[in-house]
């Protein structure tokens, strides 16, 4: 596949090219893994590492709020709780 330019709308959001999109299997709103190196902009899909998440942190990265929120220390074990169950 060659490079594409493609342009930032005022979102700051860009189109994925159909073709890259076709390559990479990928459909609607599935999330996607962004990462920097080297100065290039990698776009991939999400990593072992991410989709381990917990339910809870997941759900902040997918949804994100539109007005602050405040992270209390019921919600950080709740989260804790969530991971440890995922690995008993």
């Amino acid at each position: 596949m060659y490079p594409t330019l493609v342009k930032l709308d005022k979102k700051w959001r860009i189109r994925l090219p159909k073709k890259a999109r076709e390559a990479m299997g990928l459909t609607g709103k599935e999330m996607l893994e962004v990462d920097l190196e080297d100065g290039k902009l990698l776009i991939m899909k999400p990593s072992k590492k991410l989709q381990r998440l917990s339910p809870f942190m997941r759900d902040i990265i997918e949804r994100p709020l539109k007005t602050k929120m405040v992270i209390t220390t019921e919600m950080i074990n709740k989260a804790k709780r969530e991971r440890w169950e995922q690995w008993t």
